[in-house]
């Protein structure tokens, strides 16, 4: 098992987890992973490629909260849905505007 852990306690956990934590439940129904949150730490464990997968697509929804967005369900769709496809594009480029 694998755990990876990602520091929030600078910013607000509503705008990044959404409400009752649905951007986390979001990713938990779509990859095989367990996330938590205990004293502004998500943690996220499981197997290596779904925590991977899972660890990215928090990254990019932490990248987006930290520029004032409010996270959104879409949000968290795209960033697991380019992981899964490849393509390479980053929901906060994409959200700056910038090229893909």
């Amino acid at each position: 098992m694998i755990v990876r852990k990602f520091p929030i306690e600078h910013l607000d956990p509503l705008a990044l987890l959404g409400q009752n934590d649905a951007n986390l439940r979001h990713i938990e129904r779509v990859l095989p992973v367990r996330i938590t949150l205990r004293e502004g730490t998500i943690t996220v464990a499981g197997e290596e490629e779904p925590v991977g997968s899972a660890a990215r697509a928090l990254k990019e929804l932490v990248d987006l909260a930290e520029r004032g967005k409010v996270v959104e369900e879409a949000d968290v769709a795209t960033a697991l849905g380019a992981r899964k496809n490849g393509n390479g594009t980053r929901v906060a480029d994409a959200y700056d505007g910038a090229p893909a």
